[in-house]
């Protein structure tokens, strides 16, 4: 029998004043009523501008999640999920069912 052994690497300390160069593969933003509006005019733009590949949007009013892929510089929406939607694998984890029930459950009756 054997074992599978997984190794992480911890980034240096870049000290302060200095700055990451690398931007992340996928974010996922919560929606509020607060932010929804600077998250998409703002945040998203810039998000494409740094070369962020992957970006979701879970608004948990509307109980939806939106997938989102950069394509060229642009974003493409490649789904909207809601409540209907029990199981799904999207983007950048297709391998991974995700289970959006969940999700909405947890929130329980906000609207």
């Amino acid at each position: 029998m054997g074992a599978a052994c997984q190794t992480w690497q911890v980034a240096p300390d870049v000290g302060h004043g200095l700055r990451w160069t690398v931007s992340p593969d996928w974010l996922c933003e919560i929606l509020s009523p607060s932010t929804r509006g600077y998250d998409r005019r703002i945040k998203r733009p810039f998000y494409a501008r740094i070369g962020v590949q992957h970006l979701w949007f879970i608004d948990l009013e509307e109980r939806t999640l939106t997938v989102n892929k950069l394509v060229n510089g642009l974003w493409t929406e490649l789904g909207v999920y809601g409540e209907e939607d029990a199981l799904i694998r999207v983007a950048p984890f297709e391998d991974v069912e995700l289970r959006l029930g969940w999700l909405w459950q947890s929130v329980g009756n906000r609207r």
